[in-house]
């Protein structure tokens, strides 16, 4: 009995489990989150390489989560087993699948009704989390500036050198642009989901409140306090890097509008100069009758 209990008991961990990993792979999907590559590289993959690593490094933490969800599943249901029998279980699989794949939740009952040491570890791990990727979002974002900034200059100098044609002009100006406006949008997603976790820490005071003496110490509450204020600074940075991207795209734009406005010009010319008619000297078009008597003028052989 007691080793069908077992099986049973890990039988519902094992739904908890599946559970669990399900609405991660539904809530991220097979899909980036920061939308599908829309620049074809091929002159500047230096000053896309940032952006691509962030799109690998969030296929990375897809799969390591749902990884993560399955691996904190058995483990919780193990734990739980150990200490409340079947029930207990159950309640450390999905508590193990939470920790181990949905840490970003930090209001729910099942991080709440930890004790203090496990609520300050999960806060501060999630923390840690978007400060790090605040980091390397800012860092990318600097050096896609730089890069795409100088390439533009570079190129804008070399074309009016004549070391550049114009097709490959157009060509290049393309790939900056829309090199730019993915960074900008896979940045900005990026930013606005930050956002959405800042909101989270600053309910985390009041859900301590709640806990009464089991709360949160001082010295604790401050360490959240200077972690939060540390990622508030970088998302600032990252805006302030997405401006300047948004400016640079900008020109790019500018330049290539501008070189569609003068290659339609020339073509308007050239079909005006096609379609006009023979004309006097006092500008008045001729009539038909004054072009047949003109013909034997201009070519003699007509005379006869």
């Amino acid at each position: 009995m007691q080793t069908r209990g077992i099986f049973y008991s890990f039988f519902r961990g094992a739904l908890a489990i599946m559970f669990s990993a399900g609405l991660i792979m539904s809530a991220g999907g097979c899909a980036s989150k920061y939308g599908t590559k829309t620049v074809n590289v091929k002159y500047y993959p230096d000053c896309y390489q940032p952006i691509d690593q962030l799109r690998k490094d969030e296929d990375d933490l897809r799969r390591n989560t749902a990884a993560g969800a399955v691996m904190g599943g058995f483990l919780g249901a193990a734990i739980g087993y150990h200490k409340d029998g079947g029930k207990g279980a159950v309640i450390g699989a999905a508590a193990g699948a939470f920790a181990g794949g949905m840490s970003a939740y930090l209001l729910t009952d099942q991080i709440q009704q930890k004790n203090q040491a496990e609520r300050f570890a999960a806060y501060s791990q999630a923390l840690g989390q978007d400060i790090k990727g605040l980091e390397n979002a800012v860092a990318a974002a600097r050096l896609v500036n730089k890069c795409y900034e100088n390439s533009y200059k570079t190129l804008s100098k070399q074309y009016k050198a004549g070391q550049t044609s114009k097709a490959e002009m157009t060509d290049r100006l393309k790939e900056l642009r829309d090199g730019t406006n993915d960074a900008n949008n896979v940045l900005a997603k990026f930013a606005a989901e930050i956002a959405q976790n800042q909101i989270v820490y600053k309910d985390i005071p009041k859900a301590e409140a709640k806990q009464g003496g089991q709360a949160l110490s001082a010295g604790q509450m401050n360490d959240l306090a200077s972690g939060v204020n540390r990622a508030n600074q970088l998302e600032s940075d990252l805006q302030g890097e997405l401006k300047k991207m948004q400016l640079i795209n900008a020109s790019i734009a500018k330049e290539l509008s501008n070189q569609q406005t003068a290659r339609n010009g020339r073509v308007r010319l050239a079909e005006s100069r096609e379609t006009a008619p023979l004309v006097t000297a006092n500008s008045e078009p001729l009539s038909i009758d004054q072009v047949l008597l003109s013909l034997p003028m201009l070519c003699p052989a007509l005379k006869s």
